[in-house]
């Protein structure tokens, strides 16, 4: 649809700067570093489904 889907969320580049990715990216980061800081006390389990049209 030409509104900038691909670039927001993230999946059409390969720039690997944190500037430049997008939200999906994005907060998987931040979802596992929660889970690495947390694992010792807590066990977690993830599921994720993406579609990308």
């Amino acid at each position: 649809t030409g509104s900038g889907k691909t670039y927001t969320m993230g999946t059409g580049h390969t720039d690997d700067t944190n500037s430049s990715r997008g939200i999906t990216p994005k907060v998987m980061e931040s979802i596992f570093e929660k889970i690495e800081a947390q694992k010792s006390s807590t066990e977690f389990l993830v599921r994720v489904s993406f579609i990308e049209a």
